[in-house]
């Protein structure tokens, strides 16, 4: 299947890539899901192409405003993966084209501290306490952030460039995917752990809510996979086949259903956990980049970069429910999606 198509791709990076190029311009964790445990559930989505990021009430479905990313220099700001803390009073955006994040502080909806990387920053692992961030990157080294004092404290070699990054519920440990296939950070010593070369050409990566799974995507054209991985003996337990380009995943909070971002299909798989099967292929707008699920499990959201909208699936029908207008300036280019509770 693989073939000479199989290739690690970042999605939000290929999609900077396809921006700049149809622009002219000179010149893609926790689970995702939601963060903090009362107040109003609100999305944060990065748009690219406006350098800024749109905060949405989700119970309303309207933009309460935007939150502009600083510029660096002459770089135009390009917001891609999102990273809430899990007590919701930040949310870290990593700055493409700027190499380097960016802090929202939510009770303001201001950015706040810029923290400097030199490498264009991918997905974040948090730590479950919310102090520490494994940034993926371009580089060979993942970069490890300190959340209170918004600063680069160390990196850990793992031996190419990394886009996809998941962290284990009880802070443990830290998945990679990188061009040399997944690579597992023990979080206490900050070293590399294990390495599995046999799972390659991954794209991103998540968690099950009990940690007993880890589902990493296979980013291939025209089909592409799912390795289902234990975690306890780092064994490939099974292998989904879903449709083309997956690029981000998500599972609801019981732990029963897994989304999958088909972006080179406009579709996103809904399958089974039971089973590992996919059970629905729901259409959503054109190019999806991202997803979240609401904190209750209700609903889940995709970014569609191309049309402009948020697509509200059903985890109780297995359908698209609402198509969401995200009344920013065409083309804006949603990418990154994480969504917070705001007293």
């Amino acid at each position: 299947m693989a073939g000479s198509a199989a290739r690690l791709r970042c999605p939000l990076a290929a999609l900077v890539a396809l921006v700049v190029a149809a622009t002219c311009l000179a010149g893609c964790s926790t689970p995702r899901g939601s963060s903090g445990s009362s107040g109003k559930p609100t999305a944060f989505v990065s748009n690219m192409m406006l350098g800024n990021v749109t905060v949405l009430d989700l119970a309303t479905q309207k933009a309460e405003g935007e939150v502009v990313m600083p510029r660096a220099g002459a770089r135009l700001p390009f917001p891609g993966p999102l990273a809430a803390l899990p007590d919701g009073s930040k949310v870290y955006v990593a700055n493409l084209n700027a190499e380097a994040l960016v802090a929202i502080d939510v009770a303001s909806m201001s950015a706040g501290a810029r923290i400097p990387l030199q490498q264009v920053p991918q997905e974040m692992a948090v730590t479950p306490d919310g102090r520490l961030l494994f940034v993926a990157n371009d580089g060979t080294a993942v970069i490890v952030v300190d959340s209170e004092r918004d600063a680069e404290v160390g990196r850990i070699e793992v031996g190419a460039p990394s886009a996809g990054a998941a962290m284990a519920p009880d802070g443990s440990q830290a998945w990679f995917s990188t061009a040399k296939g997944v690579v597992v950070v023990d979080v206490a010593s900050r070293s590399v752990a294990a390495r599995l070369p046999e799972i390659g050409s991954a794209a991103s990566l998540v968690f099950s809510p009990d940690g007993g799974t880890v589902y990493v995507l296979g980013n291939f054209d025209p089909q592409g996979v799912v390795w289902v991985v234990d975690v306890a003996s780092r064994a490939l337990r099974a292998t989904i086949v879903v449709d083309s380009s997956p690029v981000a995943a998500a599972v609801t909070p019981d732990g029963r259903w897994l989304y999958i971002v088909n972006r080179g299909a406009n579709l996103v798989s809904a399958i089974d956990t039971s089973l590992n099967d996919v059970v629905a292929r729901l259409p959503v707008g054109t190019v999806p980049v991202d997803l979240a699920i609401h904190p209750d499990g209700s609903a889940v959201y995709v970014t569609d970069s191309v049309s402009n909208t948020l697509s509200v699936i059903s985890p109780a029908s297995q359908a698209v429910v609402a198509t969401i207008a995200l009344e920013t300036p065409a083309p804006s280019r949603p990418s990154g999606i994480a969504i917070v509770r705001v007293p």
